[in-house]
């Protein structure tokens, strides 16, 4: 549609937000994948979440992360600007300093500006007339190279001058002695004040004062440097440009510049060199020759090139340039001259990229999870390959191929994917392994089934396939359906377990149904032997006649028992929330020796005044340290406070480099704005998928009663571990904490532990199709008996494989695993003792058997056209 207009409506001005939104997300999203492109590492993944917003980017084998924050959220606005003078700017900032001192003499000493805690500066500088260049169509550097002397000196000025000079204290005016009479003139280059970093957040506020812009130039506005000045580190320069009134666009803007590259001047220093299109040339060419103007090129203006707001370098115009071509100076190294270049190339952003969360995963701890998730992939691999060649004999060669396949065909989508392998991914592979094996263990318990009726080895194979279909596409779509949710909702690796976790559901049914069954077929039709049983599985969990109906009442107590003790350990101990739902900072810390924690979470709640949970992570001497410390603040600000707080446990010859270097193992970081999301994601994905696994249910079953038996029994799952790891807290060596990760955990807890609910679900339907007046609670007795031996299977199966995940996984995911282990028991638990009998308490004996004859009728409408 066009845009907005006064007779637009509602629906219209809504339909247009979302339409710019979306092109803009779009436009972010590949100026960001060709920066990616252009910033030269190994397999880098991009991933874009349209419904949250969100672009999801992985960059391995990164030594400098500040270099990738820069990169990554440098909207690229550049613009060129024209600047005052200080010596012209400077009468102004004398009338509010002076103005300021009046109106805020009281607050000064109650210290709502805290004027008086700040350091003054004492500055020496040398004249800073600028140098010129020869007439080459060059901008000449502003800043001379005579000496640069800035010394904090507290007692320079005293509380009664500060309170004089409320600005003018905090800010050094640049100034220079004239030769000729002897007295201090202010600078006639483009810094109109030098201010410590610490206070530059003082001056912006004293600056945007109401009464102080009532005597300020109306076309002025202060920008600062990019950098602090080389020789300290710690001082910034402030900048005046001159803006049109009522107009906050730039005479000239980055849009005209065509070509960008890193290049060097003169002097053998980094510069980026541009090059701008006709028009741009020709507004170039006027901005450069309004400011050359005067007999002496000292009297000549100044230009300001500015990019996201930040003044990169105000270099003097010595001369009018026709050509369209400049350079941005401004103390770069090659590198960050060839990250401007490519930013400025690939184009500004149409809307501001922020990092919201952000983990840096140090080379050693991340050489470390991979290592743990790979030797427990290979020991979860050879384990399950094992146990179904001792417990189906030959049959279980045949499952180890499909198995072989499935984990063939998840690393090739995975690598045409161009995804990164992350230990998320790895567990996400190792539990697709656990579910392979279900659906094997599903058809070949069917299989033996059939044999028990006397069929004969061809026969029996056929039927237990075809008899078995609907339970294992069942089970594995319901899980399809966590999965996706998941993915919907999760971010980062999250959505990576996500990913392998749904490509490996879709190719598991593909090996278990079609490959598997080719391979039974053509073994059996070359008259080859092929045996289903073992010494050691022969007649075991066979001719079962537990009365589990009969004992539902004891487990419906056992289970609210449990559910009220994880309720009050809820709402009275709490959980250990992670960084991702709290918001703030995490590191994990490798110190040189064995730490105390309580000492650690003592010396840095004295030094930040916040109380941080430390704990330890794999052995004595590492900790996980989460706080929300400088949650919102600068990286640099927030790594300088830690290495502060721990200065004590890593010694004084330590510098903050090598802190961040050799001790933080990884970092991670969540603003407050996305641990909401997060949260709030994470309480719709579990919502989500409960609504929709019941509805699935309900579409199959057709019985409002299956629905509910299975939505109650996954909402008892879920309390169950979280019951657990909120009784556990702190008890366990290993953290316990709710966060993105544990979601993901329930999530996958829902949808396998729905997997042996429709298991015995589809044999209770087959089974009221063959006896449609049967007594309701002897079917439901018999489905479960006989569906005994695939519960536990599946279940032990899977068991296994998360123990090996756990036992080896790693700490990052000692979590997950631990979550899934106690998913797993209360699944199969709550399939047999709580979803099955509520179908019984909540059903009609007339009720089920209306539905077991129109099921009984339908069975046998399809068996008559497949006779046909």
């Amino acid at each position: 549609m066009g845009k907005v207009t006064v007779n637009s409506t509602n629906s219209d001005v809504l339909n247009y937000l979302k339409t710019q939104s979306a092109e803009a997300f779009d436009r972010t999203y590949k100026i960001l994948q060709s920066r990616i492109d252009k910033f030269g590492v190994a397999a880098p993944s991009i991933t874009p979440q349209p419904a949250t917003g969100r672009i999801v980017v992985e960059l391995p084998g990164v030594d400098n992360p500040a270099r990738v924050r820069r990169y990554l959220q440098a909207a690229a606005k550049l613009e060129f600007w024209e600047t005052y003078k200080a010596a012209e700017i400077y009468p102004y900032l004398k009338q509010a300093n002076d103005l300021l001192a009046i109106r805020l003499a009281p607050d000064t000493t109650s210290g709502s500006l805290d004027t008086t805690q700040s350091t003054a500066a004492s500055l020496t500088l040398g004249n800073d007339t600028g140098k010129t260049a020869a007439d080459t169509g060059m901008l000449a550097n502003s800043k001379s190279k005579d000496s640069l002397n800035i010394k904090p000196d507290s007692t320079a000025l005293a509380k009664k001058e500060q309170a004089k000079n409320p600005l003018f204290a905090i800010m050094y005016v640049p100034n220079y002695k004239d030769e000729k009479t002897g007295q201090q003139m202010v600078s006639t280059g483009p810094t109109v004040g030098l201010v410590l970093g610490k206070d530059t957040a003082k001056v912006n506020k004293l600056l945007h004062q109401d009464f102080v812009q009532t005597v300020l130039p109306r076309d002025v506005k202060f920008l600062w440097g990019a950098k602090p000045l080389d020789e300290t580190q710690s001082t910034y320069e402030l900048y005046a440009i001159k803006k049109q009134v009522g107009d906050d666009n730039a005479p000239l803007g980055g849009e005209h510049v065509t070509v960008a590259r890193q290049d060097f001047d003169p002097n053998g220093k980094a510069e980026v060199s541009m090059t701008m299109d006709n028009e741009g040339a020709k507004i170039w060419k006027q901005l450069t020759a309004k400011n050359a103007q005067g007999d002496k090129v000292e009297d000549h203006g100044f230009i300001a090139i500015v990019l996201d707001n930040y003044i990169q370098s105000a270099p003097r115009v010595t001369n009018e340039i026709p050509n369209g071509r400049s350079s941005i100076s401004g103390n770069f190294d090659i590198t960050e001259a060839k990250d401007l270049a490519n930013i400025l190339q690939t184009g500004k952003l149409p809307a501001p990229a922020v990092i919201i969360a952000e983990d840096v995963v140090g080379p050693s701890l991340g050489q470390e999870a991979i290592n743990s998730g790979l030797r427990s992939m290979i020991v979860a691999f050879v384990a399950v390959l094992a146990f179904m060649i001792l417990y189906y004999n030959t049959s279980g060669i045949v499952a180890n191929i499909a198995l072989l396949l499935n984990l063939f065909f998840i690393i090739g989508v995975l690598a045409s994917l161009g995804a990164t392998l992350t230990l998320p991914g790895i567990a996400g592979m190792v539990l697709t392994m656990g579910m392979a094996v279900d659906a094997n263990v599903l058809i070949h318990e069917r299989i033996k089934e059939e044999f028990a009726k006397g069929k004969n080895t061809l026969k029996a194979i056929a039927d237990g396939h075809y008899k078995s279909y609907s339970a294992v596409f069942d089970t594995h779509l319901t899980t399809l359906i966590t999965g996706l949710i998941l993915a919907y909702f999760g971010l980062g690796p999250v959505l990576g377990y996500a990913t392998t976790l749904n490509i490996g559901v879709i190719f598991t049914l593909f090996t278990a149904v079609f490959v598997a069954h080719l391979i039974f077929d053509w073994w059996v039709k070359k008259e080859r032997p092929m045996k289903f049983f073992t010494p050691i599985s022969k007649n075991r969990l066979t001719q079962m006649n537990i009365q589990f109906v009969s004992k539902r009442k004891y487990a419906y107590f056992f289970s609210g028992t449990l559910a009220l003790l994880g309720l009050i350990s809820i709402f009275t101990r709490g959980f250990d929330y992670g960084v991702d739902f709290t918001g703030g900072r995490s590191y994990v810390v490798k110190f040189q020796q064995n730490v105390n924690t309580s000492e650690i979470r003592k010396e840095m709640e004295d030094i930040t005044k916040f109380t941080p949970v430390v704990k330890t992570y794999g052995s004595e001497n590492q900790v996980k340290i989460t706080s929300q410390y400088q949650m919102d603040a600068p990286d640099s600000i927030a790594e300088r406070g830690l290495y502060s707080s721990l200065k004590k446990f890593i010694g004084k010859d330590v510098t903050p480099e090598q802190f961040m270097k050799d001790y933080v193992q990884s970092t991670s970081r969540v603003g407050a704005t996305i641990s909401d999301d997060i949260r709030n994601s994470a309480y719709k994905a579990v919502f989500f998928s409960l609504i929709a696994i019941g509805l699935y249910i309900l579409v199959r079953f057709r019985k409002w009663q299956y629905s509910l038996g299975v939505i109650v029994a996954l909402a008892h799952d879920v309390l169950m571990v979280m019951g657990i790891f909120s009784l556990l807290k702190g008890i366990m060596p290993f953290a316990l904490e709710i966060d993105e990760t544990f979601m993901a955990a329930a999530l996958t807890v829902i949808g396998y532990s729905v997997n042996d609910t429709v298991i015995v679900f589809d044999r209770i339907r087959e089974y009221l199709r063959e006896h449609p007046a049967s007594d309701m609670k002897k079917v439901i007795n018999d489905a479960i008996n006989s569906t005994l031996s695939r519960t536990v299977i599946t279940s032990l199966t899977v068991f296994l494989v998360l123990l090996i995940l756990f036992l080896f996984g790693g700490d990052s995911i000692r979590g997950f695993s631990f979550a899934m282990l106690i998913g797993i028991v209360f699944g199969t638990y709550s399939s047999i003792f709580v979803a099955t009998p509520l179908v019984i308490d909540f059903t009609r004996d007339t009720e089920t058997l209306k539905f077991a004859e129109k099921d009984a009728k339908k069975e046998a409408h399809e068996a008559m056209m497949q006779a046909k």
